[in-house]
């Protein structure tokens, strides 16, 4: 199957907050939402996934295509 995002130990630190080793992989036509505690890191995975802030390491994958 076909997956449109995948995450491959995406990381990402500020100071006093650390995001490590993010992995998962979304297939065509799934539904998925993001959901954890203030603080958990959903809002730095999505800008990360955005390009929106640099991430420090790892690889984002957007429709098989590398995410620059």
């Amino acid at each position: 199957m076909e997956n449109i995002l995948q995450i491959e130990n995406l990381a990402k630190s500020y100071s006093g907050f650390c995001l490590e080793n993010i992995s998962f992989s979304i297939p065509k036509g799934a539904i998925v939402g993001l959901i954890g505690e203030n603080g958990a890191g959903k809002t730095t995975t999505m800008n990360l996934i955005l390009h929106a802030i640099e991430k420090d390491s790892g690889e984002v994958s957007v429709f098989g295509k590398d995410h620059l």
